[in-house]
């Protein structure tokens, strides 16, 4: 979506600090977020309306909506945040702040239509948690994890089970964890053998 900065609306563009695009699949009333996400978005634009009444459900009319979420607070949680929609086709989080972000887990879990997800340039820094993030992605055919900093991360359980289409993934960033992971096995081993 694209907005003209203008003096006007300057102010309002300013007061969301994330914004996630979704490309939906189907019509009816269809969800937008997992229910049990405890954050609600500030404004929901579906395809080019503004829908302000529109929290975690929305009355889509086209084959293929798009969606955009903004939110004007900090997350600091995105656990759960699509898990089980399974009718998200697409979802760009290229300007979604994950600064503040602790636990990722299940963010996808069950989104069995999810075919391309754009992580732009996610700043990982502060997360602890990737449990099952993909787990059951059974249309992803590849990911780029390249922008991913793991080197808080302690646990990844799950990661990417049942992605049974996963051909390449560009972990190249994941090297911190691997460090740290093999010097724990390392340490470990010392202290058995003695």
């Amino acid at each position: 979506m694209c907005i003209a900065i203008t003096e006007e609306n300057q102010k309002y563009l300013i007061s969301f600090l994330s914004e996630v695009q979704l490309v939906i699949i189907g019509t009816g009333n269809q969800s937008i977020l997992n229910d049990t996400f405890y954050l609600k978005p500030s404004e929901v634009i579906v395809n080019g309306i503004s829908r302000d009444s529109c929290k975690y459900y929305c009355e889509l009319e086209s084959e293929e909506n798009n969606v955009t979420l903004y939110f004007n607070e900090t997350i600091n949680s995105s656990l759960a945040m699509f898990s089980q929609l399974d009718h998200i086709k697409e979802i760009d989080l290229s300007n979604f702040d994950f600064s503040e972000i602790t636990t990722m887990n299940e963010m996808f879990r069950n989104c069995s239509s999810l075919e391309k997800i754009d992580f732009g340039n996610i700043n990982t820094s502060n997360v602890i948690y990737m449990e099952r993030l993909f787990y059951n992605c059974t249309k992803l055919t590849s990911l780029n994890l390249s922008n991913f900093d793991t080197s808080s991360v302690i646990s990844m359980r799950s990661m990417f089970q049942r992605c049974l289409n996963l051909e390449t993934i560009n972990l190249s960033s994941f090297k911190e964890l691997l460090l740290k992971k093999l010097r724990l096995l390392i340490a470990f081993y010392m202290l058995v053998s003695n």
